[in-house]
């Protein structure tokens, strides 16, 4: 335990040498705009289940307050359950919570006028975006709400309880990683009015090997969205009445197995 504080510390120390670090009850924070006292969360090595990020810290006699939480902020806390996100977040990135190995539910201050939460899933204020699914959430299926439009990048990166996700009529795009490493993914069925998939987001899915579009159009998205097990061993099912033409661009893609009907 001392150990890690220490090698936190010293990360905090020398991450940016033009920045002010502030270390506060077992979290580092970066000062983002002194004349308007906001801070950003960039390291948290605390080793308890639920974890309460304070709106404000603490540094010479000056509250300041809490904006915003930086790429893999929380990557060492492996004993994460809970953490709670308060009104002053006004931005966090993709991949704060991405290797929280056991972290179930995110809660939202109900007065942030960015983020709210679901059942424990983060979601835009609007609730049209899907933005982190806990990596150890206990369910092996989710059905996203019908309002979601997008899946940000990496939300359900490496749920490998998910056998099952149903994406929502609504939905127009998937983001970069979005659902990478979902060992146990098994089928998805894309809805009519998707746009566009982003690069690996259903890579490293060796059991995803049912796939479904609904649109007549071409969605856009590259090889490396699927892994080579999908590519080679599984089947892409496309409207009966889809053109030639289109048919042709995904088997250009790569899969083995397509299928109008």
């Amino acid at each position: 335990m001392r150990k890690m504080i220490l090698l936190a510390l010293a990360i905090c120390i020398i991450s940016k040498s033009n920045a002010y670090n502030i270390v506060s009850d077992a979290t580092c924070y970066e000062i983002v705009d002194n004349s308007k006292n906001t801070v950003r969360l960039i390291e948290c090595w605390y080793e308890g289940e639920h974890f309460t990020i304070p709106e404000q810290v603490i540094w010479q006699d000056a509250a300041y307050q809490v904006v915003s939480i930086s790429n893999l902020a929380f990557k060492r806390c492996t004993y994460l359950k809970t953490i709670e996100i308060p009104t002053t977040v006004k931005s966090i990135a993709v991949s704060a919570f991405n290797y929280c190995l056991k972290l179930e539910q995110i809660l939202v201050s109900e007065s942030n006028p960015i983020y709210c939460d679901a059942d424990g899933v983060l979601y835009s204020a609007d609730r049209q975006t899907l933005l982190h699914f806990p990596r150890a959430k206990k369910a092996t299926s989710f059905h996203i709400p019908d309002n979601v439009s997008n899946i940000g990048a990496y939300a359900f990166f490496k749920c490998d309880g998910l056998e099952k996700v149903d994406l929502p009529p609504a939905l127009t795009q998937v983001g970069i990683g979005a659902f990478n490493g979902c060992h146990h993914l098994k089928s998805v069925v894309f809805p009519h009015h998707l746009e566009s998939i982003g690069d690996f987001a259903f890579y490293d899915c060796p059991n995803l090997l049912d796939i479904t579009l609904s649109s007549m159009h071409f969605i856009s998205f590259q090889a490396n969205t699927f892994c080579y097990q999908t590519l080679k061993e599984g089947r892409l099912t496309l409207p009966s009445d889809i053109s030639p033409n289109v048919l042709n661009q995904y088997k250009q893609l790569g899969f083995a197995n397509v299928a109008a009907e």
